[in-house]
């Protein structure tokens, strides 16, 4: 029954997370529209793309998703809306809006498994696909429609203002940073990185933060400020949060960075360099970390009181036969991990960075090369292989882009794994037992896939 002298302000503090944003976007558009002084929108000013994706995957043998058709089927449509505009007092309001609607096979293989062992749901080796929220100062995720079969969403996945008063640029909502100079691993990337098997970026999840850069004679500063809540009781935590600063320079022909920060419990530094080769490209990128040094998140595996990652790199472009190319080389170190994926998933620290998304390998050295071959001003050819040296393992993935119009690509792609029992991309025991075997374990299997997406940019 309803409290008769309820007011209609006294909501949980999970349901004004939802509500504030919707306000806040309402007001901006308002404010964007009233500036506009009533004309019409600018083709600049509004924009974004449609893109429907199919994939097939065949999933190892040894896979808990492996299902008796051996193929599983799944597809996506996705709709991206983008909108600027400029607001007096050298302010602009940037608005990024998703809609999504996927699912298929694997996600029905999903819920089998997490029927079977409900734990899994908060492993970080088998979460979805679906951005979340729960961890960003703002809910701006809804899901509209979830089943058995698919999963429909929508989100905001930019919503700031941004001031440019002289050399400043202030920004404060959710964008997106990227950091650092790695090109398929990027450690000093500590905001929602890429995955090194990525290869659609051309958008980073946002995060709600406070950012600001100024330029001058003495360089480039970010200052870089994003609250974050405990996902247990949805507080700003401190313990989630981050606060980091970048300091960019150019000294002769040599280009280099510099980063400190408090990143959820954890002091990081960092420090880049840039140079070139003949027409080719260098970087290198080292990023020091002391972790929290709470014992709970060790248990015994607590080996070092710091560790190093390092990303090294160098990529060039030339004509051969009339045709462009481009190739990258870079290696890859991450000190925390080991060779034994079972023993490092079980240490909290490491889950709780998989679970973030700013771990994105489990093996500690990596080799990784990406190859373009421009066939025709519209068509390219791309090869991209990683490989776990230490297994060794690794992922071969191949794709073709076709721009059919102006408007209008369509994109061509799979994912091959090779590796031996044991090794990081051939399948590695993960140590959960299965309550119908006990004792024994469950098989982490990437599968083996292959898509086309079809985009349409407006």
């Amino acid at each position: 029954m309803k409290n008769p002298h309820s007011h209609p302000w006294d909501l949980p503090l999970d349901r004004w997370r939802s509500i504030l944003p919707t306000v806040l976007f309402i007001c901006l558009v308002t404010v964007s529209a009233a500036a506009e002084t009533g004309a019409a929108l600018s083709p600049g000013d509004l924009g974004g793309h449609i893109r429907l994706r199919g994939v097939l995957s065949h999933p190892a043998a040894e896979s808990p998703q492996k299902n008796d058709d051996e193929t599983l089927l799944d597809g996506s449509a996705e709709l991206r809306v983008k909108y600027e505009a400029a607001l007096p007092g050298n302010m602009t309001v940037t608005i990024h809006y998703e809609n999504m609607l996927t699912g298929g096979d694997s996600r029905r293989q999903q819920l089998k498994l997490l029927d079977r062992i409900p734990a899994l749901e908060d492993s970080a080796l088998f979460t979805g696909t679906t951005p979340e929220d729960d961890r960003r100062l703002f809910d701006l995720t809804t899901r509209l429609e979830e089943d058995d079969d698919c999963i429909w969403y929508h989100r905001l996945d930019r919503l700031y203002l941004s001031w440019n008063p002289g050399p400043v640029d202030i920004r404060v909502g959710r964008q997106a940073v990227t950091w650092g100079n790695g090109m398929i691993f990027n450690p000093m990337d500590l905001f929602n990185p890429f995955a090194p098997t990525d290869v659609e970026r051309d958008y980073k999840i946002g995060d709600d933060m406070f950012s600001i850069e100024t330029t001058g004679p003495f360089g480039h500063l970010h200052l870089l400020v994003v609250p974050r809540r405990d996902p247990a009781d949805h507080h700003v935590s401190r313990d989630f949060s981050s606060v980091a600063v970048k300091y960019h320079a150019a000294t002769g022909a040599l280009e280099w960075d510099a980063m400190v920060g408090l990143h959820c419990r954890d002091f990081v530094a960092g420090a880049g360099v840039v140079g070139y080769l003949g027409g080719a490209a260098w970087r290198l990128d080292t990023v020091l970390t002391v972790p929290d040094d709470d014992d709970a998140l060790w248990t015994d595996r607590k080996e070092h009181s710091i560790y190093v990652s390092i990303v090294a790199n160098i990529d060039l472009s030339w004509v051969w036969s009339d045709r462009n190319w481009y190739g990258l080389l870079e290696c890859y170190y991450n000190g925390l991990m080991s060779d034994d994926y079972a023993r490092n998933t079980t240490v909290p620290y490491i889950i709780e960075r998989l679970d973030r998304g700013d771990l994105t390998a489990l093996g500690r050295l990596y080799a990784a090369g990406t190859l373009q071959w421009e066939i025709h001003p519209l068509v390219n050819i791309f090869l991209t292989t990683i490989v776990n040296l230490e297994d060794p393992s690794g992922v071969i993935l191949p794709r073709v882009t076709y721009d059919i119009t102006e408007d209008i690509r369509i994109t061509l792609g799979g994912t091959l794994n090779r590796g031996g029992d044991g090794t990081e991309y051939g399948g590695w025991a993960f140590p959960f037992p299965v309550p119908a075997a006990p004792g024994t374990s469950l098989s982490i299997a990437p599968a083996d896939t292959a898509y086309t997406w079809l985009t349409w940019y407006f």
